[in-house]
């Protein structure tokens, strides 16, 4: 099961976590994906959620984003094969702490949507630990210049998203989240 609660690391009230790729050949599979033939990985124990990718390169801007694992803020468990609807969510404090047990070679990127997917902040990482600031995380902040920066906590936000890049070669990618929280 995929659901990622309050008392499993998720700093909203919980909700179901989610592996994305692009649709040109990036492959992104959430924990227990097979990282050889039938063969399953499962993620250590002292992990939230794990990853593991192949990217595909990225010859032209924006034809291969690669992908990566998120996880919904304000989502109720499903008690049937019905999926519960996605509410948002007030974050909090002065950003998004996170620790990650690796960064991917290809680079890494947190994101945070406000109002929906159609405005997703994000920001690069580049330690493996650490504190976004909410004024660090621009919309579309993969452009030069980036978008607009949050100028506080999105008081409705969905989802929060750690997203494995691509570059000019291909590769793959293998992290885990360890700890995701609003700093304070």
């Amino acid at each position: 099961m995929n659901y990622f609660s309050m008392a499993n690391g998720n700093p909203g009230t919980g909700g179901y976590a989610f592996s994305y790729q692009d649709t040109v050949g990036s492959d992104v599979c959430l924990d227990g994906c097979p990282a050889s033939g039938a063969t399953c990985t499962p993620a250590p124990a002292t992990s939230m959620l794990c990853t593991h990718g192949t990217l595909l390169a990225n010859p032209a801007p924006y034809t291969a984003f690669g992908g990566g694992i998120g996880f919904n803020l304000n989502q109720m468990m499903a008690t049937s094969a019905t999926p519960t609807a996605i509410s948002p969510f007030a974050a909090t404090g002065s950003g998004i702490s996170y620790t990650v047990s690796s960064l991917p070679a290809n680079g890494l990127r947190i994101q945070i949507d406000h109002g929906g997917s159609a405005n997703q902040y994000c920001a690069n990482v580049t330690t493996a630990s650490g504190v976004i600031p909410w004024a660090n995380l621009t919309l579309m902040c993969y452009n030069t210049p980036p978008g607009a920066a949050l100028t506080g906590p999105p008081s409705d936000a969905t989802q929060i998203e750690f997203q494995m890049v691509t570059v000019a070669s291909a590769g793959t990618g293998d992290f885990c989240i360890t700890a995701v929280g609003f700093a304070p």
